[in-house]
């Protein structure tokens, strides 16, 4: 059952793992009235109601669907690689460090650096369409 005849205007916020709707009731169904009442039983999350500048509002949380569990361990195994792992950011910054900057540093920053847009920009088209790489 949909709750839309029953609110005036609402909000949708993606939080995380859950989607929150923040909804202004229409003063007929402020009470609750007997039909909002059956349609936030059947609701999919938990709900709370909120009087605010004298109007009722209605703040509905659920559930996203097809969210994927997020991969963190390989990312953090890289950044924190110590002992005898050297990644090729930390080399080449050991070279800069040491100032011996020669053609294949050089060359190794670039590809660094194009490597990182090129990751950029299709994580901003992933976005755009709808899937994201990473919440925030």
């Amino acid at each position: 059952m949909t709750l839309n005849r029953f609110l005036v205007a609402w909000r949708t916020i993606p939080v995380r793992d859950r989607e929150v709707v923040d909804a202004l009731v229409h003063p007929d169904h402020a009470g609750p009235s007997p039909e909002l009442s059956r349609a936030l039983a059947e609701w999919p999350g938990t709900w709370y109601w909120s009087d605010e500048n004298g109007a009722r509002h209605l703040v509905l949380t659920r559930p996203r669907a097809g969210l994927r569990r997020e991969r963190w361990l390989m990312p953090v195994t890289l950044f924190l690689a110590g002992g005898d792992v050297q990644t090729v950011p930390m080399v080449i910054y050991g070279l800069i460090a040491k100032k011996i900057i020669t053609p294949r540093v050089n060359a190794m920053s670039t590809i660094v650096l194009l490597l990182s847009l090129v990751f950029v920009v299709v994580a901003t088209r992933l976005g755009k369409r709808g899937g994201q790489l990473f919440r925030m």
